[in-house]
């Protein structure tokens, strides 16, 4: 970007100092209603330009400033997600082992229950007691 505008601020310069050369009449400025008197053209052309020149810097300033903080405040903001992704992916892996807990868990009482209803149907003695349907139908 400089390398564009140094080349137009020179070209600017330049053109403003031609100007100036070939119009060295003097003329009445008036700014509010005041009258300055009779005043070199050069030098209200190299007034104005000067304020120009410094409004521009102000606006710039004034813009580069709140640049700058706006990118602070979005740094803040970015830390602060960052560092709320870090705690869910720490919840997540915490609640992933609390999860692999509980199913290894479930997995040993659905053992337990198994072999105990096996040797609950090994164990048991087979009934000797008639039902009265079964009296009936002898």
């Amino acid at each position: 970007m400089k390398v564009v505008f140094l080349p137009l601020i020179l070209l600017v310069s330049v053109s403003m100092v031609v100007f100036g050369i070939q119009n060295p009449q003097t003329v009445n400025v008036y700014f509010l209603g005041i009258a300055s008197g009779e005043v070199s053209l050069s030098l209200v052309i190299i007034i104005s330009a000067l304020a120009g020149a410094t409004l521009v810097g102000l606006f710039s300033g004034w813009d580069r400033i709140r640049n700058a903080l706006d990118k602070r405040q979005t740094h803040k903001q970015l830390t602060l997600a960052k560092k709320q992704h870090q705690e869910a992916l720490q919840q997540i892996s915490t609640q992933s082992e609390e999860i692999t807990k509980l199913h290894e868990r479930l997995l040993e009482l659905e053992e337990q229950h198994t072999t105990s209803a096996e040797k609950a149907t090994k164990g048991a003695v087979p009934s000797t007691k008639v039902s009265p349907a079964d009296k009936r139908t002898q």
